[in-house]
């Protein structure tokens, strides 16, 4: 097949120009592919500053956690353990046992994480009850009286508390206390 001259321009033209572009989509998918690659790179280097900014802060904090370790503890003492409050209620039948009155204690369920409610019943004479409201002000930890309702007893009120039948208690003092807590362990 013989093709004369300007059809050979054409073809060489049409195969040239099918090249070349050929040659610039691969160019612009080539530049696509280095600016995402770019970017991508870009969006890896401010997620490591940011982790190794995270990993300083953890490690300033670690140092002054270790430092500081004595006085944390110290500061959780004024909480109580949600999970366990037995420190807590030895702490009320203590004060019970000091002040000679008769305590019933009940622990209400209440939603807020951070504090645990308790009902407290307190039998005795009325210089009793004092001291015992007295003595729970005086708690190492983070108590609040947010109801108190006090009422003299007669010898024959049968709401007298069990353990007192036969003992002469001259007043009775119902306490809803707040007391702080944390689950925090070191």
């Amino acid at each position: 097949m013989n093709f004369n001259v300007k059809q050979k321009f054409i073809v060489h033209a049409v195969a040239s120009a099918a090249v070349v572009g050929t040659l610039g989509a691969a160019y612009l998918f080539f530049l696509w592919a280095v600016n995402s690659a770019d970017s991508a790179l870009s969006t890896l280097v401010a997620q490591i500053t940011e982790l190794e900014d995270d990993r300083e802060v953890a490690r300033v904090a670690k140092d002054a956690l270790g430092k500081r370790s004595a006085d944390i503890q110290r500061l959780q003492e004024f909480f109580v353990n949600r999970q366990s409050p037995v420190e807590f209620i030895e702490a009320l039948e203590e004060i019970q046992r000091k002040t000679g009155s008769l305590v019933a204690v009940d622990i209400n369920e209440t939603p807020q994480e951070m504090e645990l409610v308790f009902r407290l019943t307190v039998e005795g004479g009325e210089k009793n009850l004092q001291n015992y409201l007295s003595a729970i002000e005086l708690l190492p930890y983070l108590v609040r009286v947010e109801d108190l309702q006090y009422q003299k007893l007669s010898p024959s009120d049968p709401s007298v508390l069990p353990q007192s039948k036969g003992q002469t208690f001259g007043a009775r003092m119902v306490l809803l206390i707040k007391v702080k807590t944390s689950d925090l362990s070191l």
